[in-house]
């Protein structure tokens, strides 16, 4: 048995790939760009971390001058604003494991390196069904210089909870976020996300199309 399960993204908890995609698009009308993402062009940019950096490197392609930090934040807002209207529901399994994981006194952590609002705004459209004390630790970009793939995030919830990486299982949705975890020595599952596609998990990551309790033992996955 795992001393602690490490959750690693939002899409590990959650299914917005689409609403993501919709509500850069709305942030890109707001500010009078001539943009659309189609889930054709978005999928592909999702094979690199980060949604102002995806901002930065589209605005490059097409030689245009933008305020990335400025559009970033309109998705931000927008994605809360979808979330709150239409609501959000944990992904099959995503409850059942965490309270498994709970019932057998290992630590829960939700291993993101997102922005700070964005995660209050995905708990807040889960409406109780997961909440930041849920967790043992929960992350945020502003823990970390570097995102994934870099392992930072893991490597400070690894020291905040004084666990052994050999100790701990991640789930991460995408082969990016995998490589994460991966690099911080830890045994981890991929459950993908609609927006993974084919992309193929990296060397070393056992892909599961469910959650179940089962995944806990030590002998599902090896680091």
């Amino acid at each position: 048995m795992y001393d602690a399960l490490f959750l690693g993204s939002i899409g590990v908890l959650v299914e917005t790939t689409d609403m993501q995609r919709r509500a850069f698009n709305a942030a890109f009308e707001e500010a009078g760009l001539d943009w659309h993402w189609s889930p054709e062009d978005y999928l592909p940019m999702l094979r690199k971390s980060g949604g102002r950096a995806r901002i930065e490197r589209y605005a490059n392609a097409m030689g245009d001058t933008v305020d990335a930090e400025a559009l970033h934040a309109s998705k931000v807002r927008h994605f809360a604003q979808m979330m709150q209207k239409q609501g959000l529901e944990l992904r099959p399994g995503v409850g059942e494991l965490i309270e498994a994981a709970k019932s057998k006194g290992m630590k829960v952590a939700f291993v993101t390196s997102t922005g700070a609002d964005q995660i209050d705004a995905i708990f807040k459209a889960l409406n109780g069904a997961l909440t930041r004390e849920s967790f043992d630790y929960v992350g945020d970009r502003r823990f970390v210089d570097r995102s994934k793939p870099a392992p930072d995030i893991y490597l400070d919830a690894l020291q905040t909870l004084n666990l052994n990486a050999r100790d701990v299982l991640a789930i991460e949705d995408t082969p990016i976020c995998a490589d994460a975890a991966l690099a911080a020595r830890i045994a981890t599952l991929g459950f993908a996300n609609d927006g993974v596609g084919d992309q193929p998990f990296p060397d070393g990551v056992t892909e599961v199309k469910t959650l179940s309790p089962d995944l806990l033992q030590r002998d599902v996955a090896v680091a």
